[in-house]
């Protein structure tokens, strides 16, 4: 049978491995893209959109840190929707859906 000293040192030690693992989840969760489904079609003309270059179509960008072949589709910060229809939710422009084809200035390899 553990003493008291052992006891108190297993509840401390699940405790702090409890909190740690937590602690390493809940940034993860905060900047899991959104999925699309639901969502409303980002803008070109969102305020957010044009401060980060957003355009739908890769192929128009003329900007600085544009270089070709990158797209929404193929960045870290992008999730597919379910639906298949080429538009997807988006860590950066939460609560909208951006189209996969696009790209903004916030674009991360993925």
């Amino acid at each position: 049978m553990k003493d008291k000293q052992s006891r108190h040192t297993d509840h401390a030690r699940r405790r702090f491995v409890g909190g740690a693992l937590a602690s390493a989840v809940i940034p993860l969760m905060a900047i899991a893209p959104a999925r699309a489904e639901g969502l409303a079609e980002l803008s070109e003309d969102d305020p957010m959109a044009k401060s980060l270059d957003y355009r739908h179509d890769a192929s128009e960008v003329q900007h600085a840190s544009y270089k070709s072949g990158q797209t929404c589709a193929n960045c870290a910060l992008y999730k597919p929707d379910q639906a298949g229809d080429g538009w997807g939710g988006c860590a950066i422009f939460r609560g909208k859906a951006v189209k996969g084809a696009g790209w903004c200035s916030s674009y991360v390899k993925g």
